[in-house]
């Protein structure tokens, strides 16, 4: 008895991937403490930069760390200014402990200056101008 799936001569649905892109990256990560404490910050770095996903957003944010434990601020801020809109407040916290307050105050988003409108009337239908 044949088991499930598209009948005879119709093809199936298209067969998904391992898992998402990042799954990879997630199960990566977790190892790079330990390759840091083992053959040194140098050799996580090198091995985060070789994988698939070495270039991404999120790995920038890991391998950040990896340089912030090992005290190397400086190269921290050199990755993490190459995705500065994923990573804006580790960025901005980096650049404070270099001391360059006004390149953390420009990453940061600015707020909206405008005061929020407080409603008068619960049941009002109309947007307050």
């Amino acid at each position: 008895m044949p088991g499930p799936g598209p009948p005879a001569g119709r093809p199936g649905p298209p067969r998904r991937p391992q898992g998402p892109p990042r799954r990879e990256w997630d199960l990566f990560r977790i190892r790079l403490p330990l390759i840091a404490a083992g053959a040194g910050t140098d050799q996580a770095v090198e091995l985060a930069r070789a994988h698939p996903e070495g270039d991404t957003s999120y790995a920038a944010g890991d391998i950040a760390t990896l340089l912030a434990d090992a005290g190397r601020t400086g190269e921290t801020v050199a990755v993490l200014e190459q995705h500065p809109s994923a990573n804006r407040r580790a960025l901005a916290g980096y650049l404070i402990d270099l001391g360059r307050i006004d390149d953390a105050v420009a990453v940061l988003p600015r707020r909206d200056p405008r005061p929020a409108v407080a409603w008068g009337d619960p049941w009002c239908s109309e947007f307050p101008s």
